[in-house]
């Protein structure tokens, strides 16, 4: 019955009952729906009112199997879908979050070139300074003055000029951490779907062969995965890189 009513709240029933689960079982297509239901267009709200189900210690394939093999089938069913809803809501938001940083790096770079061009125009001025210094050669005096204010920008240019090419050094390198990143998301993401929607029942020797199947897959398709891909690795991480 539990089984049942999960699959009808999966189906929009907002308040299940035996009689609409009797109804549910006699429909000759039952199978042919559950094959064809789209996971991806499940509304949260059913999502969230599943999850009076799932978590209930009963709800578990070998529990309902002892009632019948055919419930059981359906509990693997609900749960699958559970799991599917939930990866493909992390998904997006690590995918959104992978956008923001995309943003903040797209910002940093803007920031980096308006500072080259102040580099630029710092520079020009130097060589504006530096014409003035050769054209007062005539007073030694002021010759004396001019040599010593150039010496002075020339030594806060260099600084500025240092301070910059380190600060492009450390972008160059969170730039590419993020490139690495966004590059193996999908493929990363497809494998981590993939794992909790069909590696559940198996084996841990069939789910090492079926991941290695799947990775070998996704390299001849030209798709980038993390060579040493990790369901629980993958699903830890705090931020695009891998953090």
């Amino acid at each position: 019955k539990i089984v049942l009513e999960a699959v009808l709240v999966l189906h929009g029933v907002e308040k299940p009952d035996w009689e609409q689960a009797q109804v549910l079982l006699a429909d000759a297509d039952l199978l042919k729906g559950l094959n064809e239901f789209d996971r991806d267009m499940v509304p949260e709200l059913y999502i969230r009112r599943l999850q009076t189900f799932v978590r209930n210690q009963n709800f578990r394939p070998e529990a309902v199997e002892q009632v019948s093999l055919a419930a059981r089938s359906l509990c693997v069913w609900v749960l699958a879908v559970d799991q599917y809803c939930k990866v493909v809501s992390n998904i997006k938001f690590r995918t959104d979050k992978l956008k923001e940083a995309q943003d903040r790096v797209d910002q940093t770079v803007g920031a980096l070139q308006a500072k080259r061009q102040n580099l630029t125009n710092m520079e020009r001025g130097f060589n504006n300074m530096h014409a003035s210094y050769l054209a007062s050669k005539a007073s030694e005096e002021s010759m004396d003055a001019q040599r010593l204010k150039l010496l002075s920008e020339t030594g806060r240019i260099t600084a500025v000029t240092d301070s910059f090419r380190t600060q492009r050094e450390e972008w160059n390198v969170e730039l590419e951490k993020v490139h690495g990143a966004l590059e193996r998301v999908v493929g990363n993401s497809l494998l981590a779907a993939a794992c909790i929607a069909y590696l559940g029942p198996l084996t841990e020797r069939f789910r090492r062969r079926l991941l290695e199947v799947w990775m070998g897959s996704a390299e001849a398709l030209s798709v980038d995965v993390d060579p040493h891909f990790s369901l629980f690795a993958f699903l830890s991480m705090r931020d695009p890189s891998g953090r």
